[in-house]
């Protein structure tokens, strides 16, 4: 087992209250776009059809807007945990440690494009070798 003397002595990131503010405002942009596309195509019943196209999709996201709206107030007006340590800047950094060299396999495996350098995927036993090494 790893010792974690001192993770909580580095500089705090977050906490939980802003990430729930976050994550309620990203939920609520999502169930937006949603709703406007689904108004865009039809989210009415269609007499003698069924449902329009973005019946359903319509429904869901208005009860995620809903409980992203009580998940926002419930944030803001400062519930259960809301001034704890959400993530310090020691434990982020070993996260980042895993999470770039992952997207880097991910993009060996299918190719990325960085400005106008397209570089093709190496399949996926060679970006293996590269990612293990």
């Amino acid at each position: 087992m790893q010792n974690d003397e001192g993770a909580d002595d580095s500089r705090t990131l977050a906490t939980n209250r802003t990430m729930e503010i976050v994550v309620a405002l990203v939920l609520l942009a999502g169930a937006a776009i949603v709703i406007y596309d689904s108004v865009r195509i039809g989210f009415g019943w269609r007499e003698g059809e069924g449902p329009a196209p973005g019946y359903y999709p319509f429904w869901v996201a208005v009860l995620l807007a809903v409980a992203s709206i009580v998940n926002l107030v419930k944030a803001a007006v400062g519930g259960h945990g809301a001034g704890e340590i959400f993530v310090t800047l020691r434990p982020f950094l070993r996260i980042l440690a895993v999470l770039f060299p992952t997207l880097v396999f991910i993009g060996l495996i299918g190719g990325m494009s960085i400005g106008p350098l397209n570089l093709p995927g190496i399949g996926m036993y060679f970006a293996a070798a590269v990612f293990i090494l």
